[in-house]
């Protein structure tokens, strides 16, 4: 006989949990499946949930009429568990109405076997079904693997657009800095000579003056460049901080997208790619900045290695406006398009068209996400080739 919450693991095979209160009809199913399959059994639906959770069996066996919690109710139960869900249960009972039948399938279960049971009927059909599982488990296996491959691959992208943010950053303030340094070192220079001057008796009112107008010179020179530098940092620190932190706060959308642009500034530099912003200075969001700030840098970088490719000219117009309680935002560039073919494919991840040319197809996938679940909004995309490309972003004030 067949105890109760008795478990076989003396094989390594599949485990099945037969669920019924009548130990005959438990002891006629173990008898056909334990030479193949490992068996625990429970004689009530607490038990069998209880069993089902800590030793997670392959498959569960069920009978619907039982004392207390009928087996429609540990069915439901199991379903909705995540610990449970994906386990086959087939309903083994007496009852052959159409509407048992019915009633037991919608709530999930795989099959339904009424007793009297032939052998070769209910060996086949769970034969049948523990393939099924076990195909479905190794999918679910590979699908988890894959999802978690690709989140690793678009942080890996995000890690590298904010690389080429310090990059370009650390490019812009090379030049202002080394404005300043050249300036301080003149000024001491000129400094050191009128001191010289003063301590040999030697200097008159011309350098004196000469030396005041230097000075004066130097010093705008020296504070117009690093009050840039200044601005650059900020800039810098303000969309670094905020692509790294995830933080949720309050944003001046006018300010933000100067601090964007700022930082991404070594990108535009020294070609005649022109950035225009059109966006109502009282524009305040209550979201997630280094989310947008991900959506603004990589459609730009969009545009510059996709629409521009072959040209070192073209616009790029970011006009902010109100819609229906929404903030509109509307992305143009006047750059190559995007063909026909591609357009139902731009936001898939790893998507490109310049794969092997250091493109993984993850920029428009990042913009894709950062707007519809970060940013909780939408975003649609209308291009001919030839007439450059529109992303409309619609967006909630506050999230």
């Amino acid at each position: 006989m067949y105890k109760a919450e008795k478990i076989l693991k003396e094989k390594n095979n599949s485990h099945i949990l037969i669920v019924d209160d009548a130990p005959a009809n438990i002891q006629a199913l173990a008898e056909v499946l334990h030479e193949e399959y490992d068996i625990s059994v429970a004689l009530n639906g607490q038990d069998a949930i209880k069993l089902t959770d800590t030793n997670h069996p392959d498959m569960i066996l069920l009978d619907i009429r039982m004392p207390g919690m009928d087996g429609y109710e540990v069915c439901r139960i199991l379903k909705s568990l995540d610990n449970t869900k994906h386990i086959p249960v087939i309903f083994v009972t007496s009852l052959d109405e159409e509407q048992d039948e019915e009633k037991g399938l919608a709530l999930g279960a795989v099959d339904y076997i009424t007793k009297p049971f032939k052998t070769a009927i209910v060996t086949t059909r769970i034969k049948n079904h523990l393939e099924r599982y076990r195909i479905e488990r190794e999918l679910r296996k590979e699908i988890e693997f894959r999802e978690r491959a690709q989140k690793q691959m678009v942080q890996s992208e995000k890690l590298a657009s904010l690389g080429r943010l310090v990059a370009g950053v650390a490019h812009e303030v090379n030049t202002p800095v080394g404005i300043g340094i050249t300036s301080a070192s003149h000024l001491k220079k000129i400094t050191q000579k009128v001191k010289n001057l003063f301590e040999n008796s030697e200097m008159s009112k011309s350098d004196l003056e000469e030396y005041f107008s230097d000075a004066d010179k130097l010093s705008e020179l020296l504070l117009t460049h690093l009050n840039k530098t200044s601005d650059l940092i900020e800039s810098f620190k303000k969309v670094s901080t905020d692509q790294t932190s995830h933080t949720r706060r309050l944003f001046n959308l006018q300010s933000y997208l100067k601090d964007i642009l700022k930082s991404i500034g070594s990108l535009l530099k020294d070609t005649s790619f022109k950035v225009e912003i059109n966006c109502p200075d009282d524009i305040v969001l209550d979201s997630y900045p280094g989310a947008f700030a991900h959506v603004i840098t990589n459609l730009t970088l969009n545009s510059l290695i996709h629409a521009f490719e072959g040209t070192d000219s073209g616009n790029i117009k970011i006009d902010v406006f109100r819609e229906n309680g929404y903030i509109m935002i509307e992305y143009k560039d006047t750059g190559s398009g995007i063909a026909k073919k591609d357009m139902e494919k731009i936001f898939d991840p790893f998507y490109t068209t310049k794969r092997g040319k250091g493109c993984t197809g993850l920029g428009l996938h990042i913009v894709y996400n950062s707007v519809n679940h970060a940013l909780g909004g939408e975003i649609e995309c209308t291009s001919k080739e030839g007439e450059g490309a529109c992303f409309l972003i619609r967006l909630p004030e506050k999230i």
